[in-house]
Parts: structure tokens; sequence; C-alpha cells
């Protein structure tokens, strides 16, 4: 069986990982080559809270720990110590229910509560702010002094906003853009 899953360019484990960090390394490192490498970094992400989760905790989870009492201090963790938004935490939640989904596929596990209404993914509405071509290229909006903590921006060639002649020559804005940058 060994040789025809080889031979059919399969990849077999060598031994069936325990631990959700584990297996999550493994099947991300499984994924290179055939995912992008923004979708790789999102999925190593969650795996380092993870890890830093169970160094803060003294324990490392296998998939038998995964329950509800793991996700009131994982995520409680992450807001309190980390600081992080409802919105980060959920995109975690959300990758390591896919971590679980794709071990129980795979017969790793039969833990279920993962998939409980209280394992839940939270959002937060938030408010983004955006400037306009006019208001960039002006001297008085947004403030000069507010250039530095002004968010980088990026847009596609196609956006009519960056095919204008103006705003990338804009002395300032490029001041600003290098300023900000900086550490």
């Amino acid at each position: 069986k060994a040789a025809f899953e080889i031979g059919l360019g399969g990849k077999r484990p060598s031994a069936k990982p325990s631990m959700l960090a584990d297996f999550a390394e493994r099947l991300t490192q499984e994924l290179v080559g055939s995912r992008a490498a923004t979708t790789l970094q999102a999925y190593r992400s969650p795996i380092q809270h993870l890890r830093d989760f169970e160094k803060y905790s003294r324990r490392r989870y296998d998939f038998a720990g995964i329950n509800l009492e793991f996700y009131n201090k994982f995520t409680d963790c992450l807001i309190t110590k980390k600081a992080h938004s409802p919105n980060t935490v959920g995109k975690v939640i959300k990758t390591l229910k896919s971590f679980l989904t794709e071990a129980a596929e795979r017969k790793l596990h039969t833990t279920l509560d993962y998939k409980s209404k209280k394992f839940k993914v939270e959002k937060e509405e938030t408010e983004a702010v955006y400037f306009t071509v006019p208001e960039l290229t002006t001297s008085t909006y947004p403030p000069a002094p507010l250039w530095p903590t002004c968010a980088i921006f990026s847009c596609s060639a196609r956006s009519p906003a960056c095919a204008s002649p103006t705003w990338p020559n804009s002395p300032r804005l490029r001041s600003a853009a290098s300023r900000a940058r900086k550490p």
C-alpha cells in the first residue's frame, strides 16, 4: 500500500500527529506549492498563536483537548494578553476549525466540540476611513503632522484613482509614505 501511495505521488506521513499544532504545521507543509504564499502565511499565523498559548498555559493540546474550555481560555488569552481585536480572534478560530475539520476527515480524531455553536467565530463591524485623490493631493488634508501615521495603502493599476497622473508624483505623498515605512 505504501509503495502504491508513493507511486501515485501521495505523501505518507510517518506517524499520525496527535497534537493540533503539529498536525497544522504538517498540513501547511503539505500545501506548499499548491497554495499561494499569502494563504500559507494565513495558516502559519494561527499556528504561532496556538504555540504561544501552549507556552502560556504550559500545556500541549491534542485533539481531545480542543473543547469549549480550550476555546474560552484561548480566546481570552488572545484578547487580554495579546490585545487582538475580535476580528483577529475570529480569523484565528476560523482557521483552527479548518485544521480540525481536515484532521477529522483524515480520521485523526472524533472530537466534535469545535462544531458547537458556542465555538464561534466572532465578528465586529469596523469603520474604514478612506481618502479621496483630491484629499491626498491637497496640502491641507490630511494635516501634514498626521502623514506618518496615515495607513499605507495600495491600489491596482486598474483603479481610476491610481491611474491619475498627479497623485504618484506628489512629493508630499511620497515623503509621507517614506517616513511611515521607517521603523
